[in-house]
């Protein structure tokens, strides 16, 4: 009778056990899949988009109750969009976050959610949440924000070391204070910027998955807190890693223009320049971010008749209503810049 005893008592604590989060999962371990999902991550950031898609999907396939493949799918056509300056993606970069949030979810009210499903949850909030703001939609960024700190959080208390979880972390932390910074000197707000910069800088040192968007993500916050030295090392380390991405570029740009380093920037800006009229010949937007940087390089080194020839080329360049919107500040500062030429 004292084994029967027993037997049971281990089987109540095992059932017990099982209902707050320590049953084996019943898809494989995503570290099962490192090699599959850094290369998708690699030909992300390369920007060679349907490869990655379809080594994505490839992940669905095998293992289509795993939140990752599903996110990380996600994250390729967020690149995608950001690389075009576009939603042209939106209904599958939701569809997919939408699926993390649907298998996951329901687990994190269970407390059974494991530290890499509370991860991938926590971001799928995370990108949602960045989607919104930028869009104008603070109130519910800042809602899917907190729901992303929340299941971050909850993946640390599971493992103290998960430095995958710092990215998130950190881009929370650093982004809200830049956000709320007009009343951050309040008791409850605060200002969590370098806590950010310090979570950021352990994932780019520690994590597995989120070391380079981790690096990412420092290189733009560097160029913001004018910490120009850093960034551009960074800049420089990205742009040798993934050769075909235009982001270091972008970055090596801004930087070089803030330092007031006309000629380093003219070379970014033309290098740019090569890539969209090889990739995205048809991209107004983005030929008047950089145009108008080069317009007022050379405008700033006294090439003025260059300068006047850059600025009569953005005036003409044939916009749709929504570009000619969204533009519409840099089409009028064109203007202007146009006009001190021609004194």
């Amino acid at each position: 009778m004292r084994e029967v005893r027993k037997f049971k008592k281990h089987l109540l604590l095992s059932l017990y056990l099982c209902g707050f989060g320590f049953a084996p999962m019943t898809y494989a371990s995503i570290l099962d899949y490192q090699d599959l999902i850094l290369e998708g991550q690699s030909l992300t950031f390369n920007e060679k988009y349907a490869e990655a898609q379809e080594k994505f999907k490839s992940l669905i396939g095998n293992e289509p109750e795993s939140p990752a493949g599903y996110f990380y799918l996600a994250m390729v056509y967020q690149a995608r969009m950001k690389d075009l300056e576009s939603d042209l993606y939106e209904k599958e970069f939701r569809q997919n976050l939408n699926k993390v949030i649907e298998l996951t979810k329901p687990k994190e009210e269970k407390k059974t959610a494991d530290k890499w499903e509370l991860l991938f949850l926590g971001n799928a909030y995370g990108s949602l949440a960045y989607f919104q703001t930028k869009r104008g939609s603070w109130f519910s960024g800042f809602k899917l924000a907190k729901k992303a700190k929340g299941a971050l959080e909850k993946a640390l208390e599971q493992d103290s070391l998960f430095y995958e979880a710092c990215f998130g972390l950190g881009s929370y932390h650093y982004w809200k204070s830049v956000a709320t910074k007009f009343i951050n000197w309040l008791p409850f707000i605060g200002d969590h910027r370098q806590k950010g910069i310090q979570q950021l800088q352990l994932a780019s040192e520690k994590a597995v998955f989120f070391q380079e968007p981790a690096k990412m993500g420092l290189m733009w916050i560097y160029y913001r807190e004018k910490s120009y030295p850093l960034a551009l090392e960074l800049a420089s380390t990205l742009q040798e890693k993934y050769p075909e991405s235009k982001v270091p570029l972008w970055a090596k740009a801004f930087i070089y223009y803030e330092k007031y380093d006309w000629k380093s920037c003219l070379l970014a800006l033309d290098e740019l320049e090569e890539r969209l009229l090889r990739t995205q010949k048809d991209n107004y937007y983005n030929f008047i971010e950089v145009n108008f940087l080069k317009a007022n390089c050379h405008y700033n080194l006294g090439h003025k008749k260059i300068c006047l020839k850059i600025c009569e080329e953005i005036l003409n360049y044939p916009l749709d209503k929504k570009t000619a919107e969204r533009q519409k500040e840099k089409i009028s500062k064109t203007k202007k810049l146009r006009e001190k030429c021609l004194k």
